[in-house]
């Protein structure tokens, strides 16, 4: 079976202290992101944000 791997970046604030949970063989830690972008309506700019829940798990 071939292996795939995507990547990817986010640039953003993390809301709050990471929740790791720990497990037998692996660790995970969640946390929620806050990103931000700009729109443009005419001459108004509105900054819209947003939550991104993001979960990690590592192999021990």
């Amino acid at each position: 079976m071939k292996k795939i791997e995507n990547n990817f970046a986010v640039t953003g604030f993390v809301a709050k202290d990471a929740e790791v949970r720990q497990f037998t063989t692996t660790s995970v830690a969640r946390f929620p992101l806050a990103v931000a972008r700009q729109e443009k309506n005419g001459e108004e700019t509105k900054r819209i944000s947003a939550f991104m829940n993001i979960g990690k798990a590592t192999l021990i």
